[in-house]
């Protein structure tokens, strides 16, 4: 059982109080962006490692914060399309067979909005968007 918790917000509660869990969509668009997020352990150039996020799956996510501070030129876009990509088709519930359509926009100077455009193994559409910044 999954809480559901949108990005950047509180956990939702229900009519009578209590927690709600995420379902269906809701809990596989969380699961992308955790793993879009989540940085996985790192080898570094002088031989040493980064420490995961999730010790216990040092493999884990696509660490889109190693994306902070780097220059926002066509190769940053297309190194976050590509982590973006990996995290929506790493997930169970969308369609391997199809390919995500991505797009990221630069509304002011330091934030980028990731939005994800894909089809769930059900066949129906699925949307993912995320604001960085």
């Amino acid at each position: 059982m999954d809480f559901y918790l949108e990005w950047g917000s509180d956990l939702v509660l229900t009519p009578t109080g209590s927690l709600q869990t995420a379902v269906g969509w809701d809990q596989a668009r969380e699961r992308i962006i955790r793993r879009f997020l989540t940085n996985r352990a790192t080898t570094l150039p002088d031989g040493s490692t980064t420490p995961p996020d999730y010790i216990f799956s040092p493999g884990y996510g696509e660490g889109a914060g190693a994306l902070v501070d780097q220059n926002p030129d066509d190769a940053f876009v297309a190194d976050l399309t590509r982590r973006m990509r990996q995290a929506v088709l790493s997930d169970a519930s969308v369609d391997p067979g199809s390919v995500p359509q991505i797009t990221v926009t630069q509304p002011t100077g330091d934030t980028y909005e990731v939005f994800v455009d894909c089809t769930l193994s059900n066949g129906q559409p699925g949307q993912v968007s995320i604001t960085l910044g």
